[in-house]
């Protein structure tokens, strides 16, 4: 499995922003070939933290460009300040298989 996670903070609320992801973002994400599942996490005072994963890096890479599109021109405005980033393999997992909770 391959996992992203985004840290941002948002002007506004988080949940709101997360809102239109969910509606926007998660039909791209469910359509592309790979996708596990998508959480985001609430930290508070407009933070939040988004984790997608997918089965492969390769499954990710191809993905980017629908990704990038439609939060380019829909939640990139709502940024306060630059998200940070973290890729990787996933290295160890416990627990139960949230990905159906998605779908």
């Amino acid at each position: 499995m391959y996992v992203v996670v985004n840290r941002v903070k948002v002007k506004g609320s988080f949940k709101d922003a997360s809102s239109q992801a969910e509606a926007g973002l998660l039909p791209i994400l469910r359509q592309s070939p790979g996708f596990v599942g998508r959480y985001n996490i609430d930290a508070g005072d407009g933070v939040g933290v988004g984790i997608t994963v997918f089965e492969s890096a390769g499954h990710w890479a191809a993905a980017v460009p629908a990704i990038a599109d439609w939060v380019g021109k829909h939640i990139y405005p709502l940024y306060e300040s630059e998200p940070t980033m973290t890729c990787g393999d996933l290295i160890y997992s416990e627990g139960p298989d949230l990905s159906a909770l998605l779908r």
